[in-house]
């Protein structure tokens, strides 16, 4: 028996409409459904990136199919979305267009480079650039153990291989 991937990975926001106005202008994503409480989005068509309202799940939900468990997170947080290492400059101007500040550079010893990002300043700026066309080949979610010190709030990670 192997696991063949991660197949979702969720936040837990303030504001979802926002939230998912912001990932799916500067990322591209794709939503899959939603509604007031949460929003689904495909990443690559092959992950979900899951949006919840912080406190919008703290009970049982019964679904035509079973009975989705209460679940919820606060503090600060961290995932990483996985991009070509070519397209990693076109990244970071993708993200200077849309007012997102990079905190930190990293070029890993076994090889790719990362850069950091606090997500939560962004999304609650009032007025963002529109910056033209949807940027793809998002391949994979990663999940690492850091958080941002600047922002104290979820922090974002693109990663190049």
């Amino acid at each position: 028996m192997n696991v063949t991937g991660v197949l979702e990975s969720g936040i837990y926001v303030d504001d979802v409409p926002r939230s998912v106005e912001f990932y799916r202008r500067v990322f591209g994503f794709q939503q899959l459904e939603g509604d007031d409480r949460f929003c689904a989005l495909s990443v690559a068509r092959q992950q979900v990136f899951l949006i919840f309202k912080k406190g919008g799940s703290l009970h049982p939900m019964p679904m035509p199919g079973g009975v989705l468990p209460p679940h919820d997170g606060t503090g600060q947080t961290h995932f990483a979305f996985s991009v070509p290492a070519d397209e990693l400059p076109a990244w970071e101007q993708r993200l200077e267009e849309n007012g997102v500040p990079i905190e930190s550079r990293v070029a890993w010893p076994r090889g790719g480079r990362s850069i950091y990002f606090a997500i939560s300043t962004a999304i609650s700026e009032n007025s963002l650039p529109q910056a033209a066309g949807p940027l793809t080949r998002c391949a994979r979610l990663r999940s690492f153990g850091a958080t941002s010190r600047t922002f104290g709030g979820p922090m974002l990670r693109l990663c190049s291989a």
